[in-house]
């Protein structure tokens, strides 16, 4: 969903360098002083200077209220300066968000949400139109499935992450391919899983006997 609100925020951008290519070319070579003084007095930005403002801080459109500092209210009131358009694109962005707010129900998730899809000027952009179309009745019921009980997550991130490292142990462990390699990376693997076990306790405990240097070490021995 972020993906396509940028890619909107983006096509803003573009439409305001372009509009900054317009006009008459400037002279080829260094412009005289006078001509930098008047390009300095000029109040506000360039087209192209808003468009790179816009490129550099359009990750403030889909953050969220309350990770934003001041210097991020800031610059997003600027950008909200430059391309009112983008207030749509943070609108949409700030009510998505609010679909799946732990301590709701999922009675007050489908209003919030047929709210948004019926917001004709949601469907007359094309890019949240497309958005849209994401928040399918069937695909948003699995969506808010989490808000039916407390203290769950609403992403299923740490399943991925342990999938993640368990590929990441059999692409280490299975380069060979060969049996003995394998029967040694499981044993190693329940070997140390046993020592980290609180019920363990080994029941042979070596003790290394320090010798010093200046004594004879054969004479130790003998005796």
């Amino acid at each position: 969903m972020n993906k396509l609100v940028l890619d909107g925020v983006r096509a803003i951008k573009n439409q305001i360098k372009r509009q900054g290519n317009k006009g008459r070319k400037r002279r080829p070579g260094r412009p005289t002083k006078k001509a930098q003084q008047q390009r300095q007095d000029k109040k506000g930005m360039t087209k192209k200077k808003q468009a790179t403002f816009i490129w550099e801080h359009q990750y403030l459109i889909v953050k969220k209220p309350e990770n934003l500092t001041d210097q991020d209210k800031q610059d997003l009131t600027l950008l909200l300066e430059i391309a009112p358009q983008l207030k749509l694109f943070r609108s949409f962005n700030h009510q998505f968000y609010h679909l799946f707010e732990k301590g709701i129900s999922k009675q007050t998730a489908r209003i919030r949400r047929t709210l948004m899809v019926n917001n004709l000027e949601y469907q007359a952009n094309p890019f949240l139109a497309k958005a849209l179309k994401k928040l399918r009745k069937e695909a948003f019921e699995k969506m808010i499935t989490f808000l039916e009980w407390e203290n769950v997550d609403c992403t299923n991130n740490h399943v991925e992450r342990n999938n993640r490292c368990f590929r990441m142990m059999q692409k280490t462990r299975y380069k060979r391919r060969k049996t003995h390699t394998i029967e040694k990376a499981i044993e190693l693997r329940l070997f140390d899983r046993m020592l980290k076990h609180f019920l363990y306790q080994p029941k042979h405990h070596i003790h290394l006997i320090h010798v010093p240097a200046t004594e004879n070490l054969s004479g130790k021995l003998a005796a």
